[in-house]
């Protein structure tokens, strides 16, 4: 009978204990997994010099070093996040559905990335713990147009601004004239010069160029080879963020601006990147400068939320990148054949995204290290059209921040 019950005993001692430690694993992981989403959660609200040194001190972390040996065969250190936004590519390589097997095709050669003048993606090998800090004069026509009895409203963003689109009234800023880090909100300037250069239905064949784009970058999922429309590149630069696409179409309209089919890759790029800071120029813009074409992180590209709220005016007035802008997906056939779908970024237009606003019409997500998340927006209803730009919000505020400045705007 004894030994019965101290059978049962221990049983009972080790099932019990079993069940604690499980319990108390799992709590263990739980404020583990916590712990790091509230750091996840602070560090998308980190100051510019934060930032730096985060990025200084993670370069010297065995992590880091690990990054650089698994990218070293690109001769790149990967120093942002460029706009990676749970953006979806389905893509039909033959006629049977099946994707194309990659490693039957040749690899390409590499081409030279050690552009002295950082043009594209982080060229001049520079730390961004020595990058000087953007800085601008802010002018007079700014401050005019900042001169409101500006409205009492919480928002996470570092930088935002709100524009009645029909008559270009600014309604509410907010460190408005601070130069920001633009990300992937550059494609619209991208998009307004291309426009510029040639016809929606002109031919392109990818090449070198999408090699330009930093390891970590959205993507279109384009091949070298593959030939579409600058409509189809607009789209995939516009829809999923895909720098490959940004670089297409600048590599693109860099020739035609040299008026040379066969001008070398990096002087294509140069001359449409130069292009889009003439444009910045032709709308009256002093506190803007571009390095490349998808916006990712480089040395002396910047802009302000009042800046880049001027050049979405401009963009919404194109159809056609309304057009794309406002849909949630696209469906294109390459004229080389590829079957491709790509999904927009920008979860305002996404029915059942969890933040869908029914009068948002687009314009452009951004994302990188040091941009934060930003989005450019438009919304409209009947005779109403608003334009909010947030800049270095966070990952979740960026929705929240754009929902309540074009609410604001449609109520008053």
């Amino acid at each position: 009978m004894k030994k019965t019950v101290f059978i049962i005993g221990t049983v009972l001692v080790v099932g019990l204990g079993a069940i604690f430690g499980t319990m108390l694993i799992k709590t263990i992981q739980y404020t583990i997994e916590e712990s790091a989403e509230k750091d996840l959660e602070k560090s998308q609200d980190l100051s510019y010099k934060e930032i730096k040194q985060i990025l200084q001190d993670k370069a010297n972390s065995d992590s880091k070093k690990e990054l650089d040996q698994d990218i070293n065969e690109r001769n790149k250190t990967t120093m942002g996040i460029s706009d990676i936004e749970n953006s979806t590519l389905e893509s039909k390589k033959d006629k049977t559905g099946e994707k194309e097997n990659e490693s039957e095709k040749p690899s390409p050669e590499p081409i030279d990335k050690s552009i002295e003048d950082g043009y594209y993606s982080n060229a001049d090998g520079l730390d961004p713990s020595e990058w000087e800090e953007p800085s601008v004069e802010v002018n007079s026509s700014p401050k005019m147009a900042l001169n409101i009895k500006n409205p009492s409203i919480s928002i996470d963003a570092k930088s935002a601004i709100l524009i009645d689109s029909k008559n270009g009234k600014v309604l509410y800023h907010k460190n408005a004239t601070e130069p920001v880090y633009p990300a992937s909100t550059t494609k619209l300037m991208t998009a307004l010069v291309i426009l510029e250069l040639c016809d929606l239905n002109d031919t392109v064949k990818v090449g070198q160029e999408i090699q330009l784009i930093a390891p970590d970058s959205s993507r279109a999922y384009l091949q070298e080879g593959e030939k579409l429309t600058v409509q189809m590149l607009l789209e995939g630069m516009l829809l999923p963020s895909g720098n490959d696409a940004a670089y297409a179409l600048a590599a693109h309209g860099g020739r035609i601006i040299l008026k040379d089919k066969s001008a070398d890759v990096k002087k294509a790029v140069k001359a449409f990147v130069n292009k889009m800071n003439e444009k910045v120029k032709e709308l009256g813009l002093n506190d803007t400068n571009f390095k490349n074409p998808d916006g990712y992180d480089a040395e002396g590209q910047y802009t302000t939320a009042y800046d880049m709220g001027i050049i979405s005016q401009e963009a919404i007035k194109k159809d056609i990148i309304r057009e794309i802008t406002e849909k949630d997906k696209a469906r294109n056939i390459f004229l080389s054949g590829e079957d491709v779908t790509w999904k927009s970024t920008n979860k305002l237009v996404v029915n059942g995204s969890g933040v869908f606003y029914k009068y948002a019409i687009g314009l452009k997500t951004g994302s990188s290290s040091l941009a934060g998340s930003c989005l450019v927006s438009a919304a409209e209803n009947e005779d109403k059209q608003f334009i909010s730009v947030i800049m270095n919000s966070t990952a979740s505020g960026r929705w929240e921040d754009s929902i309540t400045l074009l609410k604001y705007g449609m109520e008053h």
